[in-house]
């Protein structure tokens, strides 16, 4: 019969780290789970097949195994053999207990890529002293590890956008809330006409830009595969698509607007579970009614796309929910759309460089004291009026050479 695990704990909702320890001596057990239950969770055991059901449940956060060497039925070395089966055990931190002085036995157990030995009986010093700095190593190693893969993640996702895009000037900011952020900007060209695509990767840290890189690809595919047909509602429509069958994807949450631009001053955008774009034309400005529902919570969603002229001048701004979730403005959202509209309303006319100080400006001071709660992104288009007056200068003459 299977024997349930013996934990040890003060306090089930605290942040002690978990221990595994194994031992089929009664009386040894008890004296270090004595040891270590005031500084660790102890699970113990008094076989090893009881514990690898144990650890082999991934459910079950361990951060170091104690094992005793010589057990009856499956003994240490064959547990640690074990543990090389399960791909989330493999670097978990494995100290042996044994009484045995045989070289040979030990030179075994070292070929098995263990961290340390301690020699019975165990004395409570010796016992922190080993395991102590093991963890401490453990967490070394797994901190530098994060940052590199933070660093190339964060790298190869660095949003960007030219300055100029079929006739518009165009700027972007970005700004990370913390290491790891799951904001993107995409600008993908065409022949006939260029998508730009801001998305918000819902949550934080490494994870977050896991699925930003994720994403990507699958937006970079999308856009490739179906680049002459696609719509941004039908861009959203194959989007939903693939995020509903696929398993991992599923896993994050994704917000999206799109916005097909044009050479004329024609935009279409679309969104799904995005904050609502802004159109300044004409000393107005304009929430856009284009917001479809979160992308890949049912099968099949119809998304519709808003069509905005900006020919003859005007200024569309997209931008991530970090923008609308500004320390300051936490109890009344609503406001930060207001604040925004104004900055819009009263630059509309003038250049884009102060459109962009401004904008920045605002969100710099709004969170001076606390800083940002999320990543804030934003994208801002407006019709190039003599870029565009050109090409209509030109368009009805006959050309010489």
């Amino acid at each position: 019969m299977m024997s349930l695990p013996e934990s040890t704990s003060n306090n089930s909702t605290d942040q002690k780290q978990s221990i595994v320890l194994v031992d089929d001596d009664d009386i040894i057990r008890l004296v270090m789970q004595g040891y270590l239950k005031d500084i660790y969770h102890v699970h113990s055991f008094s076989n090893a097949a009881d514990a690898l059901t144990f650890l082999s449940n991934q459910n079950n956060s361990v951060d170091l195994i104690l094992s005793d060497i010589n057990m009856p039925e499956t003994d240490g070395l064959t547990l640690r053999r074990a543990l090389n089966d399960f791909e989330h055990l493999e670097a978990i931190p494995f100290i042996f207990l044994t009484g045995s002085s045989e070289n040979d036995l030990r030179q075994k157990a070292r070929a098995l890529g263990i961290d340390d030995f301690i020699t019975k009986p165990v004395l409570r010093a010796e016992l922190l002293e080993a395991i102590q700095p093991t963890l401490r190593r453990r967490a070394q190693v797994a901190t530098a590890l994060s940052r590199m893969l933070d660093e190339q993640v964060t790298k190869s996702l660095r949003p960007s956008l030219p300055s100029q895009l079929r006739g518009f000037d165009s700027f972007m900011e970005s700004q990370e809330a913390s290491a790891g952020g799951g904001d993107l900007v995409l600008h993908i060209p065409h022949k006939d006409f260029d998508y730009v695509i801001i998305a918000d990767v819902m949550g934080h840290g490494v994870e977050a830009k896991f699925f930003a890189h994720a994403y990507a690809g699958y937006i970079y595919g999308l856009m490739r595969s179906f680049s002459d047909t696609l719509s941004p509602e039908g861009f959203l429509e194959r989007l939903n698509k693939a995020i509903y069958d696929d398993s991992l994807l599923e896993k994050s949450m994704l917000t999206v607007c799109i916005a097909q631009v044009f050479s004329d001053g024609r935009v279409l955008v679309a969104a799904a579970g995005h904050p609502a774009p802004l159109v300044a034309t004409k000393g107005r400005v304009y929430e856009l009614n284009c917001n479809g529902m979160l992308l890949g919570a049912v099968e099949h969603t119809k998304y519709e796309a808003v069509y905005v002229d900006l020919s003859q001048g005007g200024r569309l701004l997209m931008f991530s929910d970090g923008l609308i979730e500004l320390p300051t403005m936490l109890e009344e959202p609503d406001k930060v759309y207001q604040d925004v509209a104004k900055i819009l309303a009263e630059h509309e006319n003038n250049s884009m460089d102060l459109l962009q100080i401004e904008l920045k400006n605002y969100y710099s001071n709004a969170c001076a004291e606390e800083g940002l709660r999320d990543d804030v992104t934003y994208v801002a288009l407006s019709q190039n009026r003599i870029e565009n007056k050109k090409a209509n200068i030109y368009q009805e003459c006959k050309r010489l050479f």
